[in-house]
């Protein structure tokens, strides 16, 4: 009878003890955009936050075929987070002026898998797609799971001017 009761004691602490997983918190809604080799975000669409990946295209080996990263490693050249801001931010990427917004947050991703495929293996200007699977992005006690998400052909590089 003890062992019975002891089982259950168990099984409750268990089922009720565990961390349970906050739901993810953003809704990456906004068009996708990027610069340089390569800056590449997707805003909420009240631009409070943003999915960021910052990549070095020729020091990650990236090319037309795709390559994927382990997040639970740590990758020079190869940064994914989640910018919480202190307001809107307008113009805070691939501006000149970033405007009044500063990143009140930051959550590194810490596990899951990214993938890049790029449109040229040459070219200064280039497209850049990225499938994110799984990937956990945490703070202190805080982390939130993003599922599947994609990013279809975001155009990036350097282009020359005219």
């Amino acid at each position: 009878m003890k062992r019975i009761i002891f089982t259950a004691y168990l099984i409750t602490f268990m089922l009720f003890s565990c961390e349970k997983p906050h739901e993810f918190p953003w809704e990456f809604s906004e068009n996708p955009s990027g610069c340089i080799d390569f800056v590449v975000y997707v805003l909420t669409e009240d631009h409070e936050a943003a999915l960021e990946i910052i990549a070095v295209r020729d020091d990650l080996g990236l090319s037309t075929s795709t390559k994927e990263f382990d997040l639970r490693q740590d990758t020079p050249n190869l940064d994914v987070g989640v910018n919480v801001f202190s307001e809107a931010a307008t113009a805070y990427y691939c501006s000149e002026d970033p405007g009044p917004a500063i990143v009140e947050h930051y959550y590194p991703a810490m596990d899951g898998f990214i993938r890049f495929t790029l449109s040229s293996d040459t070219s200064a200007a280039y497209t850049v797609s990225i499938e994110l699977e799984d990937v956990t992005f945490s703070l202190e006690n805080e982390s939130y799971t993003l599922g599947d998400f994609v990013i279809d052909e975001v155009a990036v590089g350097w282009s020359a001017p005219n």
